[in-house]
């Protein structure tokens, strides 16, 4: 998730944006009320660019782990369809339990819309282990903390991301 491609695509862009503006304005007349206004692209494409090359950490607090065994698995998504499907997460992980509280922190996150989905895999074996009616036996939860009867959908979970966040995800 770092930007630093995405940085000197800035770079070049706003460099041939300032070339084109002087070539510009060397053709207008100083009188020219248009004159004033040369400078007008560089700092519309500049600044579209700059707002959306922003990025920030997230840092995730997982609180109410029951048992110290296992690891915590977490997906990040940016849409609701892969967030239903949960085919293509914008960044996957997992973190070994060692205690109650876990903290995880994601660096040069992108500004967007996220939901972020996440269980305790207390004896690793990959799933979620449900009991005969489908209810979870293993803690999860979602961010917003979301989801108080069923599963979260990406609306209720969804958080914007535009600074450095932080978050507190309650298991259940």
């Amino acid at each position: 998730m770092h930007l630093k491609s995405t940085s000197n695509t800035f770079q070049a862009l706003s460099t041939f944006t300032r070339i084109c503006a002087t070539k510009l304005s060397n053709r207008l007349p100083k009188a020219s009320s248009l004159y004033r206004f040369r400078y007008l692209p560089i700092m519309l494409i500049t600044g579209s660019l700059a707002q959306s090359a922003q990025a920030a950490d997230i840092e995730m607090e997982i609180e109410n782990i029951t048992k110290l065994t296992g690891t915590l698995l977490w997906s990040i998504f940016d849409n609701e369809n892969s967030y239903k499907t949960e085919s293509t997460p914008v960044v996957a992980g997992r973190s070994r339990v060692t205690s109650k509280t876990i903290k995880v922190t994601l660096h040069d996150v992108p500004s967007g819309y996220y939901a972020i989905k996440l269980f305790h895999d207390a004896n690793d074996n990959g799933e979620m282990d449900t009991n005969l009616l489908g209810l979870p036996q293993e803690g999860y939860g979602f961010s917003n903390n979301a989801g108080s009867f069923g599963p979260a959908s990406f609306k209720d979970s969804k958080i914007e991301i535009t600074e450095d966040t932080q978050i507190t995800i309650r298991l259940r």
